[in-house]
């Protein structure tokens, strides 16, 4: 007896595992980030090719997810700060307080702001724009050169002073 329902649970452990089994050969798409989740970076994983999400640039994101045959890959770009393949509340496309290089801090408010130069008597700054606790903010950098294009021409920068947080 004790034999009987021993093999007869086996057996129905089995065929449930089976079934298990051939149920996820069914499944050609699966996505980690479970979908349209633009704050997670996910790959999605198929028979033939895996996608990852990713930053097409500092305020655009190319979020990729299964389509409802989940057969198909599909690939959304949205507009949103971006980094490493998810959207941020605030993205600097010269990774922060860079004054050698014109940069542009976007929100998630859709406000970006350009580096730009500022000439007071005979010194030249560069109002740098940053991300700061989500924010957009900046400071005003004293070049020890010249200031052109957004960007200081020298690679010597003092900070003179954060004025305020817009």
């Amino acid at each position: 007896m004790k034999r009987g329902l021993l093999l007869l649970f086996l057996g129905v452990f089995l065929l449930s595992l089976l079934n298990y089994a051939s149920a996820l050969q069914a499944i050609s798409c699966i996505d980690s980030d479970w979908g349209r989740n633009y704050t997670v970076k996910g790959t999605v994983f198929s028979d033939k090719i895996n996608y990852t999400d990713k930053c097409f640039s500092y305020s655009l994101l190319t979020e990729y997810y299964c389509a409802s045959t989940e057969e198909n890959i599909i690939g959304e770009t949205v507009s949103c700060p971006c980094q490493d393949g998810r959207c941020v509340s605030c993205s600097d496309s010269d990774s922060g307080k860079i004054t050698e290089i014109l940069g542009e801090a976007f929100n998630s408010k859709k406000e970006g702001h350009y580096d730009y130069c500022i000439s007071r008597g005979d010194k030249n700054y560069i109002r740098e724009y940053f991300c700061l606790d989500g924010d957009i903010s900046y400071e005003d950098i004293l070049c020890s050169g010249i200031c052109y294009g957004g960007y200081c021409k020298s690679a010597q920068a003092e900070v003179v002073k954060r004025l305020r947080r817009s």
